[in-house]
């Protein structure tokens, strides 16, 4: 089949079209900046280039539909928040098979408070949240969380607008500088390492599902993983798979959860109801969510088929997190941990996702639109406050 692949220009997409395209599948492959990563891939054939879908969603939309009907393709299969984006407009590509959940069961996944309720729901354990709309209740929850308390916007992903609060002053420069028009939200602080359960859910029934842990994040004091290695913990899992079943997704979602080795206890943090950035970490283990994901839409899934699962222990390392991560900790003085990225359990075969000898365009190309995105925020701003806009006015907390 053609399949038009957005996000092509982050290891996420890149994760997505190698898949599909191992699948035998040709794609076309959408990013924000062309040559893409997946520009040499066997199986492009095309590329396209569109602009920000929170800031200019028409043309977005356009550049997509345009590029569908001249390549000819067969499925829209978005990857990350632009998600979003095309399933508010779906009925622009009713002439396409478009990989995307209904948008109210995608917005009330995203909503961390409406999240943060359904694991409650289920019996999972996770930290007191407090939706906060000003600086006399965000003063208050902190106070109900205590410290450190963390500060986090209600729709968002990654680290983006994520603060950790450690004491009163660091609060009151927060405050100093909040604009007060976000949905926010104070969650008490769990101690732990990120870990999270990414599975493929239709109608109600679990595809697939593999687990990873983090190894390393940036920034280093929580954020998007660097490095992370395959993971087993049937408790958690299940527990994953309780949320996600009730959510009424169908297509993919990673469960994030905080880890506490040494108590063996985990704590609900949020869900990403679209592929996340460790799911190549899956997908090398041997669950090719994408082809599957594929698979669920055109009914090849048989209803006793037996749920996949990783085969084999993978770690996986974001390269250019890496470099950013190594210089954060350089910069910490935290020797220990810098030594420990170069160190490896032997037993774990080692995976890149934005890296590969025989294709080194990849992170060239990476690293070119990494630094796009950053002259135009700092040029024209918007993408996060048009971001924010969209998720408000959509769930109606505007």
């Amino acid at each position: 089949m053609r399949i038009l692949v957005t996000n092509c220009h982050t290891r996420m997409g890149y994760a997505v079209a190698t898949s599909l395209a191992a699948a035998g599948h040709q794609i076309i492959a959408a990013a924000r900046r062309i040559p893409s990563m997946v520009a040499a891939l066997p199986g492009v054939i095309a590329q396209i280039a569109y602009p920000d879908p929170f800031i200019d969603s028409e043309a977005f939309l356009q550049s997509l539909s345009d590029a569908a009907t001249r390549w000819q393709a067969d499925v829209i299969f978005p990857v990350h928040e632009e998600t979003f984006v095309l399933a508010k407009y779906r009925a622009r590509f009713a002439n396409y098979l478009l990989l995307a959940p209904e948008l109210p069961a995608l917005l009330q996944a995203h909503d961390k408070l409406s999240a943060y309720h359904a694991a409650l729901q289920n019996c999972v354990a996770a930290p007191l949240t407090i939706a906060v709309n000003n600086a006399h209740e965000v003063r208050a929850a902190v106070a109900e969380c205590g410290w450190p308390a963390i500060i986090k916007p209600r729709f968002g992903s990654g680290a983006n607008q994520v603060r950790c609060l450690r004491d009163q002053a660091s609060l009151d420069a927060w405050l100093t500088g909040w604009g007060g028009t976000e949905a926010l939200l104070v969650q008490r602080f769990v101690v732990g390492c990120g870990a999270g359960f990414g599975a493929l859910v239709w109608q109600g029934r679990i595809i697939a599902s593999a687990g990873h842990i983090r190894l390393r994040e940036v920034p280093i004091a929580g954020g998007t993983s660097t490095a992370r290695c395959t993971f087993r913990h049937a408790a958690m899992e299940r527990a994953a798979h309780s949320i996600l079943q009730g959510s009424g997704l169908d297509g993919v979602g990673m469960v994030e959860f905080r880890y506490d080795a040494d108590q063996d206890q985990f704590a609900f943090l949020e869900i990403n109801p679209r592929y996340w950035g460790g799911v190549a970490t899956g997908i090398e283990a041997g669950v090719a969510f994408p082809v599957l994901h594929l698979a669920c839409e055109l009914g090849q899934i048989a209803p006793d088929s037996e749920m996949v699962r990783p085969q084999g222990q993978i770690e996986s390392r974001w390269l250019m997190g890496e470099v950013r991560a190594a210089f954060e900790l350089a910069t910490a003085r935290r020797w220990r941990d810098l030594r420990e990225m170069f160190r490896r359990v032997p037993a774990n075969r080692l995976a890149l996702d934005d890296f590969s000898w025989t294709r080194p365009g990849v992170f060239t190309s990476q690293f070119l639109a990494y630094m796009d995105g950053l002259l135009q925020q700092r040029s024209f701003g918007g993408h996060s406050q048009q971001k924010d806009h969209f998720f408000s006015r959509e769930s109606g907390q505007s």
